[in-house]
């Protein structure tokens, strides 16, 4: 799953399916989805689940947002090319457009061969990308945190912090 985090929080856990080529399963765990000093977004409803699967019942979302990462419960797709959207939860106050912005992720990829594919992990403001970031899914037998700090540009562009969404997408 992915995290977006502000300031010193990390958690979330990405992983996801593998090229079409390949077989295996690209996993996502919990973490807190953005930071900002002392606020944090987490996810807090699915958009769109497109081939991604959680662990136990049909929520994504439940299974990314935890304030701590729990390995036990992710989402997973084996489909190369599928994106499932999770919509985060709002922040209490705009954040300063000084301040940094980090999305975190954590990630695991259940593949034969050593890069598996490319994960791209999306936050948008309602239909519009504000930042982005894509790396390839290194095969692994536990959870590799991951993160991207946004721009001050990118961080000045949201004008609604009550309207953000991450997207996944494994190819």
């Amino acid at each position: 799953l992915a995290t977006l985090n502000v300031g010193t929080s990390t958690r979330l856990i990405p992983s996801g399916p593998i090229p079409p080529t390949h077989a295996g399963t690209l996993s996502v765990s919990s973490a807190d989805v953005i930071e900002t000093g002392s606020q944090f977004i987490r996810p807090d409803q699915d958009v769109s689940d497109g081939s991604w699967t959680a662990t136990s019942g049909t929520d994504l979302f439940a299974m990314l947002d935890e304030s701590t990462a729990d390995d036990t419960d992710y989402i997973s797709c084996v489909t190369g090319g599928t994106l499932c959207e999770i919509r985060l939860s709002d922040f209490t106050s705009s954040p300063p457009s000084d301040e940094a912005i980090t999305m975190r992720w954590r990630q695991q990829c259940g593949q034969v061969t050593p890069i598996a594919g490319v994960l791209a992990i999306q936050l948008y403001e309602g239909a519009t990308l504000r930042a982005s970031k894509s790396e390839f899914a290194f095969k692994s037998n536990s959870f590799l945190p991951s993160s991207y700090t946004l721009t001050p540009t990118e961080v000045a562009s949201i004008t609604d912090w009550t309207n953000l969404s991450i997207k996944f997408t494994y190819t």
